[in-house]
């Protein structure tokens, strides 16, 4: 219906979706078996599509706040919009991420990918977690960071300065 704002479907075994509705503002399509997505309406600020099949993702709105596309079967970083501060991708088939993202993302998290060229640390970045990469250098830390997650980072040999705002390092 065109009055429908967030759609759910989570933990089913879809391998495809309707045309969207122009109002919606949020999609959870996790833990499914989609191997693409219809039209992202340009209403779209939450997309979490993590254990799917899929290879590329359709336009992404340029209001998107929030991106997962964790467990998919990515080769190409989808374009990341300006607006975007939520960005988590883990498991997928990616080798790098764009090396510059939108200075408005203030959550990261990455891992568990062919990563070898770390992006750079935008100014603003809050929340960082990086965990299984082959990362063998992180960037420099921004100091605005307030929490670093970095596990199972076996090529990491040296950390950056720790901001003097960060609260949490796990």
């Amino acid at each position: 219906p065109s009055s429908l704002l967030e759609l759910s479907a989570s933990n089913n075994n879809l391998t495809s979706l309707p045309n969207l509705p122009s109002s919606l503002g949020s999609l959870a399509v996790n833990s499914n078996q989609l191997t693409s997505l219809p039209l992202l309406p340009t209403t779209l600020t939450r997309l979490f599509t993590s254990l799917n099949q899929l290879t590329t993702l359709p336009l992404l709105p340029a209001g998107l706040n929030a991106l997962d596309i964790s467990s998919n079967q990515f080769t190409l970083c989808p374009t990341i919009p300006a607006q975007l501060d939520t960005l988590i991708i883990y498991n997928t088939l990616l080798t790098s991420l764009p090396t510059t993202l939108p200075s408005t993302i203030k959550y990261l998290s990455f891992g568990n990918s062919g990563f070898i060229v770390p992006p750079v640390l935008q100014q603003g970045l809050v929340f960082l977690q990086i965990i299984g990469s082959d990362l063998t250098v992180i960037p420099a830390f921004p100091t605005t960071l307030k929490t670093i997650v970095l596990t199972f980072n076996n090529a990491i040999t040296t950390v950056p300065t720790l901001p003097n705002g960060l609260v949490q390092f796990v």
